[in-house]
């Protein structure tokens, strides 16, 4: 099956996967797995670059809760944007753009 080919769903997770390989973190990662579910029940479609909505995902379940997030905990804002292959600009909207829908109630206590 072509990268084309695959659900979104398998697209995103294997984003996320290949990032808490390089880079483990089981607690956050369950949490942004989570957040991804419930996130893809209500946007199915996600225009624009894949990684800038998977970085921006864990940069928004990393900083929930905090009113104004200034990055990725344990790294510095250039080197979570060379994993991503994005600019944080970028990261930051989508991010702003997922906390907006998901509206953060108490999706992700399991990660504090």
């Amino acid at each position: 099956m072509t990268s084309e080919a695959k659900p979104l769903i398998d697209k995103c997770r294997d984003a996320l996967d290949a990032y808490f390989t390089q880079y483990p973190n089981p607690n956050l990662q369950a949490s942004c797995m989570g957040a991804l579910f419930k996130f893809l029940k209500d946007n199915p479609e996600l225009n624009g670059n894949l990684n800038g909505w998977m970085g921006g995902l864990v940069y928004a379940v990393d900083n929930d809760g905090i009113i104004s997030p200034c990055g990725v905990r344990g790294m510095l804002n250039a080197d979570f944007e060379k994993a991503w292959g994005v600019t944080m600009g970028t990261i930051r909207k989508r991010s702003w753009a997922i906390r907006m829908v998901l509206k953060w109630t108490d999706i992700l206590s399991s990660n504090r």
